[in-house]
Order: C-alpha cells, then sequence, then structure tokens
C-alpha cells in the first residue's frame, strides 16, 4: 500500500493465480523503478530462446517512482516484453493517466504470465485483483472496450486495453489508454497472444508522500 516499500502485482493467466511480491531491495537500489525494473525482472525471468506468442513470455507493465506526484510530466507508464516484431527486447511508453492510477493502487509494476484459453480482461482494486470474462468487449475498438469497463467498474477506473489488431495478433499492434498508446514494438500483439483484452484499475487518489512541501520545492529549485 502507498508508503510501504516497493511491491508488485503477479498474475498468471493459465491458472488464474495472482500474488503480491515485494520487489528486490538490492534491484530497487541498482534500478531505482520504471524502465530499471522492467529490464531487471525481464532479464532475470525470461528464458533464452523464448517465442515472443508463447505462454512463457512475459508482459511487464510499469510506472516510475515519482508516478501519480503532483511533479509533472512523470506519470507516464511503459510495457516490458519480448517483441514480436523485433524478436527482441520491447519497451513501449505511455501517457495519459493509467501509471498514476497504477502507483494508487499501490503497486510499481504488475508481471503478467501465462495465457488464458478464453478472452479475458483483469480488474484491479487496491484491495482485490479478479480475473473476468472479456467476451462482451472481445473484437470492439479501444474506446469502446474502455467505456464498457468505466459503466461496469465506475468512473474512477483508468483501463490499458488493445483492439482488434491486437487480437489478430498484429505484429505491431499497440496498447492503448484513453487516447495515449504504447505503440512500438508490437506489446498489443503480445497481450492479445495472452488472449487478455484490458487490465481495468479502479481507485481514488490516495498516495501518501514523506514530505510534500520539498517535493513541490524542487522544480523552482532547478529554475534559479
Amino acid at each position: 500500500m502507498p508508503g510501504s516499500k516497493p511491491r508488485f502485482l503477479r498474475i498468471n493467466l493459465s491458472t488464474g493465480e495472482t500474488k503480491t511480491e515485494s520487489v528486490d531491495e538490492q534491484i530497487t537500489r541498482e534500478f531505482i523503478g520504471g524502465r530499471g525494473y522492467g529490464i531487471s525482472y525481464l532479464y532475470r525471468e525470461l528464458a533464452p530462446n523464448v517465442e515472443p506468442y508463447s505462454e512463457h513470455n512475459k508482459l511487464i507493465l510499469l510506472n516510475g517512482v515519482l508516478a501519480g506526484t503532483p511533479a509533472q510530466a512523470v506519470s507516464r507508464w511503459m510495457v516490458f516484453t519480448k517483441s514480436p516484431l523485433t524478436g527482441g527486447l520491447a519497451r513501449s511508453v505511455a501517457g495519459a493517466d493509467f501509471g498514476a492510477w497504477l502507483k494508487f493502487a499501490g503497486y510499481d509494476f504488475i508481471i503478467i504470465e501465462g495465457k488464458s484459453e478464453q478472452p479475458v480482461y483483469i480488474h484491479l482494486t487496491p484491495d482485490d485483483c479478479q480475473i473476468h470474462d472479456a467476451s462482451p468487449i472481445w473484437g470492439t475498438d479501444t474506446a469502446v472496450a474502455q467505456e464498457w469497463l468505466t459503466k461496469r467498474h465506475g468512473k474512477d477506473t483508468r483501463a490499458a486495453c488493445i483492439g482488434p489488431a491486437g487480437e489478430r495478433l498484429v505484429r505491431y499492434a499497440a496498447i492503448v489508454s484513453a487516447r495515449r498508446t504504447a505503440g512500438r514494438c508490437g506489446t498489443g500483439a503480445v497481450m492479445g497472444s495472452k488472449k487478455l483484452k484490458a487490465l481495468a484499475i479502479t481507485t481514488k487518489h490516495n498516495l501518501q508522500l514523506h514530505d510534500l512541501e520539498t517535493l513541490k520545492a524542487l522544480p523552482r529549485i532547478r529554475l534559479r
């Protein structure tokens, strides 16, 4: 939860298991967060020669250490996986406020592994994580899917989802939140290969900062 040491959520779509884990302290010291966590965990957990559309490939959605804070332009989020477009490392970055919502839910990143047999979406709150049937929105574009998720789970919901291109494993498909895209390297195709339509987060703004006034003062100090 907010104020605790960094943690992440591991979701296995093959088994339906979800588990909260703490980030290794050495990784936190060496890589800080965001893209550092992404490359570290992908390198440690992905076996050589894994096929991008295999259930053994992993999809990691991350935010940065300042996501959700009053600091400007730091609430972007990113996706790490093995790219179906290049066969190498995929790092794709997007805007909107999905990264802040991930931090408000109490997580620094999410690792999605395995593969569902049927279309599903993940619904995350600060207290729970559930995997739901996504058949009502499978085949829809990202705007329709996000509207459906907001109606079902409330106005405090933000989602990252794929459209028909991701579902059909188009190798350059994007993951979309609001009108922003993680559009590089085919991350949406990996999400589609796992039969995952969306990751929806419902939460309130609940980030607790150790010293808010100092954080607010730092940009002014740099401008002098």
